[in-house]
């Protein structure tokens, strides 16, 4: 009794310790950039011990919280950040991590002496690592270059204690293995898993040279006869083919240093390419699995006496899986079972000839369950499959629910069942299972429908909450997609649903989306719905009603955005849409009460405008919708007065948009003007004339008008809602605002958004007011012949420009480089008729770039290269040239093909 109260209470402390641990190092990493400040770069070396400032270092890499940084500054941060954890016990490094937050393009020449730079500081401040991964893209450029490989390979050999190096990635040039290897004689293990090793000439000195220090080569193929001729120098050397990070741990190949070298894993096939090796000490051994080979290896087995790692291709139903399990299954420590989906194992089978089992890894094969007997993992830690589908019976619970000890699981497919899924959710909920989980990985496959990834992802998302020790979790799919991106798998899953939208909206299965799908993902399918139907109209109306019951099936509290003007444009021509206008503002009232930005087709206004009864009706729906705050109009409003009741009707209105609408000589009061305009903060109306743009300022005089017919790119109508809590000021100054009512000595200080005719006395007389804004948001600058306006305008307001449109009026010059260094915030830059030019000598970099519009514009000296090339983040690009080069146009091809850019025109 005594003896178990002790325990008790050790396995409590011991909990209490490793909580107390988890704590401080989340504490840290949440406040590491304080931490780390160049003033107090030794606060973390006083307060933490080397144990602890490396166990937060190996947290930082391991759960990656580390993203691509926007620009060098804060990659510099983060680094300053690792180099202040790194210490003497840093032995595992993870340079790969590291290096893939680097803001950078790849083509640009800095890259490669920060990643030296790097190098160099590792060796100071983490001399002893014995183990480190880096990106084969890296190492490559490296080595490419005579003086910068002579750096680079300096600072990796004055690593004394470096025994492990991981290359992660593919290379053109495979040659950079053996260079590698002959630079670093204290390497034992080198995995370059991605990397061939192809028939270059090396004399039989070469090679003793290249890998005579190495136990492990690990590489992606090597051809026999290369294979044999490495042998017959270094009969010693494990050499190991594979594509992927195998099962076993890397560093299990080291070994003492004063003992004889011996090979630990033998492809079966291999036995005869290196007759003279010592094979009783193998450890891990790879065999394909069938009847006549199982003969040949059963001699082999009895010289076999300390194997621990297994991989067994079965090649057909009749491999004698058991009878190989049998013999040499009760020490393994890791198995790998790889077949072609048509062979199947027996779980049950697997727990009791592999007892000792730590790794279980199983590739497209059949696993099955016997639910009268019990399956027993308790030493599994560590579980991979591919094919996961493909585990029936019940299996994929059966080892989840007796692997007391598993710690990461990866798994390739979709579940076979989803009430199996179930099954494991309500185990973990009750924390019957999986208790010691602290990395999931769940890739699901081609057939995989959207519905079900995104129901499996909630289900383990859900869970994942009563998983205490789980510190990794990643949901991906098909590769053709960008795994890691949340918008990758949302239009992916969207894809799939609009794909069977008709199905899942029938009548009887009214409430089917609603259960399955979260109301922000119905929201973004609605949008995309919404997209699609712009292009069509329908043909009847059990067309129509379909359409519409998808719409308001998807409609919830969360849908802030609606165009209507889509679905009720989409009716069947000839037809009455009157009273369908006014029946879909009363779902839509109920279905989406919390819509903020509506757009409806003027011709429904107009039409109801005309009828008592439509009107009050659509009046009192759109009334309803208390957080209505922006109303769009699309089309041309005949009777302007119709605009001014509809927005006298509506007082919790902010933003009213009618770009297709003249209003002129409406003979409004100052009064009707207070009532009908009083509680907008912006009246964006393009045909308006100077005579009641003045009569409306007189009133309203904090009022915002815009006259261009389409908002420039960056400008949202959002931008321009505001706190109800403080008075209301302007936010955009027009070249309008300057001739008609108000003059240079107006309050500017509110002011985000600007357009200015760019002239030197207009901008002298602007900068004689004292009422200006310190910082803008956007500008629009109409550009004359002073090519220096421009640049004291950028010099005044370009450091936090989140937008700028140039607009030349005769094709003025713009300096790339200069619109780079003055605006380094850019999002959005538009250019209409100019011409742009760059220096080729001089690096731009536009970091936080995503948008970029170009129209009627002269491309010289490769400048689109230019910004395209130093544009990392650009997602959207419209193009309209006059002139550029092919080299431009193949750069903007390679973005397209290679996804970077996901709109274009």
């Amino acid at each position: 009794m005594e003896d178990e109260t002790l325990l008790r209470k050790t396995k409590l402390r011991l909990q209490q310790k490793k909580t107390a641990k988890n704590w401080a190092m989340k504490a840290v990493l949440s406040n590491m950039d304080a931490y780390t400040q160049e003033e107090n770069a030794n606060f973390i070396q006083s307060k933490l011990s080397p144990q602890m400032r490396d166990d937060v270092l190996q947290e930082m890499l391991n759960s990656r919280i580390l993203k691509k940084f926007n620009t060098i500054e804060e990659f510099k941060g983060m680094m300053r950040s690792a180099f202040a954890l790194m210490t003497t016990r840093t032995y595992n490094l993870d340079l790969y991590v590291l290096m893939s937050c680097h803001p950078r393009p790849n083509n640009d020449p800095s890259s490669v002496n920060d990643f030296i730079e790097i190098l160099k500081m590792i060796s100071i401040s983490a001399p002893n690592v014995r183990h480190m991964q880096m990106r084969s893209f890296d190492l490559g450029r490296c080595l490419a270059n005579n003086e910068v490989r002579k750096e680079c390979i300096g600072y990796l050999a004055s690593l004394k204690n470096l025994r492990i190096l991981e290359v992660i990635g593919s290379v053109s040039k495979n040659a950079i293995l053996p260079q590698l290897c002959r630079e670093l004689p204290n390497l034992r293990v080198l995995s370059a898993p991605e990397i061939p090793l192809l028939d270059t000439c090396m004399t039989e000195e070469e090679i003793r040279e290249s890998f005579g220090h190495l136990r492990l080569l690990h590489i992606e193929s090597v051809s026999s006869d290369k294979k044999l001729k490495m042998w017959t120098v270094l009969p010693h050397l494990d050499i190991i083919q594979s594509d992927k990070k195998t099962s076993f741990e890397l560093e299990d190949f080291l070994e003492d240093e004063n003992i004889p070298r011996a090979l630990k894993y033998l492809n079966f096939e291999d036995q005869k390419l290196n007759e003279s090796a010592d094979l009783s000490s193998i450890k891990y051994l790879e065999f394909s699995c069938d009847e006549k080979k199982w003969e040949e290896l059963k001699k082999l087995l009895n010289h076999l006496t300390t194997l621990e790692g297994l991989t067994l291709k079965i090649m057909n139903n009749s491999a004698p899986v058991d009878d190989v399990l049998l013999h040499c299954g009760a020490n393994l420590r890791w198995l790998t079972l790889i077949g072609n989906g048509l062979q199947s194992v027996e779980l049950n089978c697997i727990s009791q000839l592999c007892p000792r089992l730590k790794v279980l890894g199983v590739t497209s094969v059949q696993v099955t369950a016997k639910t009268s007997q019990q399956a027993n993992f308790r030493h599994l830690e560590e579980l991979f499959t591919e094919g996961l589908e493909l585990w029936t019976d019940g299996s994929l619970f059966a080892v989840l629910s007796s692997s007391p000890n598993l710690r990461k699981l990866d798994l390739l497919g979709e579940a076979s069942s989803l009430d199996e899924l179930q099954q494991i959710k309500n185990s973990i909920t009750e924390k019957k299972i999986l208790g010691s989980l602290q990395s999931l990985h769940w890739h699901m496959g081609k057939t995989t429908s959207g519905l079900d990834f995104i129901e499996t992802s909630s289900v383990l998302k859900n869970a994942s909450a009563n998983l205490p020790n789980l510190r990794k979790m990643k949901l991906t799919f098909e590769k053709g997609f960008k795994s890691r991106s949340d918008r990758g798998w949302r239009d992916w899953a969207t894809k799939s649903v609009l794909s069977n939208l008709d199905a899942y909206t029938q009548e009887g299965s009214a409430n089917h989306l609603k259960i399955k799908l979260s109301p922000e993902l119905r929201n973004y399918v609605l949008q995309e719905l919404l997209v699609i139907g712009n292009s069509k109209k329908c043909k009847n109306m059990d067309d129509f009603n379909s359409l519409k019951r998808s719409v308001f099936a998807l409609m919830n509290n969360r849908t802030y955005k609606l165009d209507l003007n889509i679905l009720v444009s989409s009716y069947p021509s000839n037809m009455n849409s009157e009273l369908v206008f006014t029946e879909v503002l009363r779902l839509v009232s109920i279905a989406a009460p919390n819509v903020r930005h509506l757009k409806i087709n003027t011709h429904h206004i107009t039409v109801c405008s005309n009828h008592i009864e439509y009107r009050n009706k659509s009046l009192e729906y759109l009334s309803s919708l208390k957080e209505l705050m922006i109303l769009e109009f699309v089309g041309y409003i005949h009777n302007s007065m119709d605009l001014v009741l509809w927005c006298r009707n509506l007082p919790n209105l902010r933003v009213l948009c009618a770009n297709g609408t003249l209003l002129e000589d409406t003979n409004l009061t100052l009064e009707d003007i207070r009532l009908s305009f009083g509680h907008l903060s912006l009246l964006h109306i393009p045909f308006l004339s100077s005579k009641e743009i003045k009569k409306i300022w007189k009133v309203l005089p904090n009022l915002d008008i815009l006259t261009e017919q389409i908002l420039p790119n960056g400008l949202t109508l959002e931008d321009f809602l505001g706190d109800e809590n403080f008075p209301r000021e302007r936010k955009y100054l027009s070249c309008e605002a300057l001739i008609y009512g108000l003059n240079f000595w107006a309050d500017f200080s509110s002011i985000k958004y600007m357009e200015f005719y760019c002239c030197e006395r207009r901008w002298n007389d602007f900068e004689r007011n004292h009422n200006l804004p310190t910082a803008i948001d956007g500008l629009i600058l109409f550009m004359l012949n002073s090519q220096e306006t421009v640049e004291a305008v950028l010099l005044k307001y370009g450091a936090n420009l989140r937008w700028l449109s140039l607009r030349g009026l005769s094709y003025q010059n713009v300096d790339l480089n200069h619109i780079s260094e003055l605006c380094p915030n850019l999002e959005v830059l538009s250019m209409t008729s100019v011409r742009v030019m760059g220096n080729a000598t001089k690096q731009t970099y536009f970091s936080h770039l995503k948008e970029l519009f170009i129209e009627r514009v002269y491309m010289i000296n490769g400048s689109l290269t230019a910004v395209l090339s130093s544009s990392p983040n650009l997602r959207k690009l419209k193009l309209n040239v006059r002139t550029c080069c092919l080299d431009d146009l193949q750069q903007v091809k390679n973005l397209i093909v290679e996804k970077k850019i996901l709109e274009y025109e």
